[in-house]
């Protein structure tokens, strides 16, 4: 699920998810929108899970967990990718997309 995807389930809550049933086929397009590693597509997923964390924080304690958790996490995430694509796009995209959920958050204070 993408970021979007999982914080309209949790709104939704449990009793309000919908799940397909039995005999419906899926089938995904692999690196489709993010075309291997584009500076637009990696900064922008880094840009949504800082943002999501926020908006999903009840309290200063949670903040600091999603925070903490997703710092470690995309930093991974980028670290990996930039070998798998031997490129160091997402690793710039990493702090591009902080620098950019960080400038989005003191617009909206």
């Amino acid at each position: 699920m993408y970021g979007e995807d999982a914080e309209l389930g949790y709104r939704l809550g449990r009793q309000r998810m919908v799940h397909v049933s039995e005999g419906v086929w899926v089938r995904h397009e692999g690196s489709a929108s993010s075309r291997m590693g584009s500076p637009f597509y990696e900064s922008r997923m880094v840009v949504a899970h800082w943002l999501l964390a926020r908006k999903l924080a009840k309290n200063r304690f949670d903040k600091g967990v999603l925070y903490f958790g997703r710092a470690i996490i995309l930093a991974l995430r980028a670290c990996i990718r930039a070998w798998r694509y031997r490129s160091g796009v997402p690793l710039k995209a990493y702090f591009e997309g902080w620098r950019i959920a960080h400038l989005h958050a003191r617009q909206i204070r």
